[in-house]
């Protein structure tokens, strides 16, 4: 599986690259400023609307103690669990699908899908929560097939609360996905053990122990804050379930101004729905010997994936509609995503699988299996320079710019500009001058740069590296004042 590796690394190796490349955001630098200076502000304190990950916090502590000479020290640890979500998902794709073709190209639908790309190496919440929730899935995924003694029964149990603490000691809002995967593996308990003694022992064991350390755990971490987080639980939006869903799921996929791509994400839910079709058909009929044919078995690591999924959704649903409780933004729900992505995979599997006998239709079929996930993989790519999410890839130019205007005079000290749609770069221009970036950001007519939002391009003026920093979607204007006072 050569190219299976290749796409692995190139997905690492791309995460690495833009993690050290792209500009830092707002809202690092603010978690730096506020949580990540010491262990007990990452313990102690609480800011909206930049509320604290706590564990980001203590770990961009340790990064600045050890690391501080290197630029982007937050980042070292959210990247290396970026890179333990790219290996958890290769290995849950590897244990779920059995074509080696669509092995090779789901992974690349899943670790180059840019909403959960670029989520995963940001010194944030969201890339540890990513990483801790997907290791644990393939943890269970190996535990499952490669069966222990039981007399080993708390090496699972540990190995889930430690998931459990990292990713929501990080992130609150994976709760859904966390819990479905929880409650998944409690009821596939008895499958983990050759030896257990009955079925039902182990379902109680990690029933009760599971929630008993993970509430310990949790509740040493946030008794400083949990009465600051209760009480914030209103500002983070109450976005309809079917809006939300419909962000995830559909607006990072299909985009909303992009046809072409909307018809290719469209042809691969309609195959998607076809394998489930295909699956009923095949339950419905019968063999020769009167048993039903099924689809997916039980104990297949599949069917712990498709569960998986369907409670988080399920949780989602009855956390946003019945109790009328906020789910907050499209982006905190990122660590379903995937889920949804490989699950449509393992549909397509059997679907693949199951028409080998029709060679025309399942030749034609698998034809369009591979040329649409490999087209729905390209439109969606990450981006090379800038973080694509809300209005983050305007901030992303904080460090290009620093380093271009160092370039062209380090002895200067910068005057720059930033317009009310760039304004929130502040944060992340200041966080470098911890590393010797000489510059002011000024609001008087006393500039050397402005930085622009793409709506506010003059018609006319003298630009700083124009094709580079459209990438951001900015410009940057060199001694804009002529050009803005004559109209232009």
């Amino acid at each position: 599986m050569l190219a299976f590796a290749l796409i692995l690394l190139a997905g690492i190796g791309f995460k690495i690259y833009k993690a050290d490349h792209t500009g830092i955001l707002y809202d690092e630098s603010f978690s730096l400023a506020h949580f990540g200076k010491s262990a007990q502000a990452a313990l102690t304190s609480y800011v909206n609307p930049n509320n604290n990950h706590v564990i980001n916090s203590i770990l961009i502590c340790f990064g600045r103690k050890h690391f501080s000479s290197y630029e982007h020290f937050i980042r070292i640890h959210s990247m290396m669990f970026g890179v333990l979500f790219s290996f958890s998902a290769a290995y849950i794709i590897h244990k779920t699908v059995e074509s080696k073709i669509l092995k090779i190209i789901l992974l690349g639908l899943v670790l180059f899908n840019w909403f959960a790309f670029d989520l995963s190496f940001l010194a944030r919440g969201y890339s540890i929560a990513i990483g801790a929730i997907y290791a644990g899935i393939a943890l269970i995924l190996g535990l499952l097939s490669n069966k222990i003694k039981y007399a080993y029964r708390w090496v699972p149990i540990a190995a889930v609360v430690l998931m459990n603490f990292l990713a929501l000691g990080s992130m609150l809002s994976c709760l859904f996905v966390l819990f479905s995967v929880n409650i998944t593996f409690i009821l596939y308990s008895s499958y983990v053990f050759r030896d257990a003694p009955n079925k039902r022992n182990p379902v109680l064991l990690n029933l009760i122990s599971i929630p008993s350390f993970t509430f310990v755990l949790l509740y040493l971490l946030y008794k400083e804050l949990y009465k600051d987080i209760l009480n914030a639980r209103s500002d983070f939006g109450m976005i309809p379930f079917g809006t939300l869903m419909k962000q995830l799921l559909i607006d990072t996929m299909a985009g909303q101004d992009n046809n072409f791509r909307f018809i290719v994400y469209s042809i691969f839910v309609l195959l998607t729905g076809l394998s489930v079709l295909f699956g009923i058909y095949q339950f419905c009929l019968k063999t020769k010997n009167g048993i039903r044919q099924l689809y997916l078995r039980l104990d297949d690591s599949g069917v712990f994936i498709f569960l998986t999924t369907a409670i988080a959704i399920l949780a989602m649903f009855v956390h946003r509609v019945l109790l009328n409780m906020s789910l907050g933004f499209a982006r905190n729900a990122v660590f379903l995503l995937p889920l949804v992505l490989i699950s449509a995979g393992i549909l397509l599997d059997k679907f693949w699988k199951n028409l080998k006998d029709n060679k025309l239709l399942g030749s034609a079929i698998r034809g369009c299996i591979i040329v649409v996930t490999i087209l729905l993989t390209l439109l969606n790519l990450p981006s090379a320079h800038a973080v694509e999410i809300h209005d983050w890839d305007r901030q992303s130019i904080s460090g290009p710019l620093l380093h271009r205007l160092k370039d062209t005079n380090p002895d200067k000290i910068w005057k720059i500009r930033l317009s009310k749609e760039t304004r929130y770069l502040t944060w992340p221009l200041y966080y470098y001058m911890q590393f010797g970036y000489k510059f002011q950001i000024v609001r008087s007519r006393n500039w050397d740069v402005a930085v622009l939002y793409k709506t506010d391009k003059p018609a006319r003026a003298i630009y700083l590296d124009e094709d580079y920093f459209s990438k951001f979607n900015c410009c940057v204007i060199v001694n804009p004042q002529n050009a803005i006072s004559s109209g232009r």
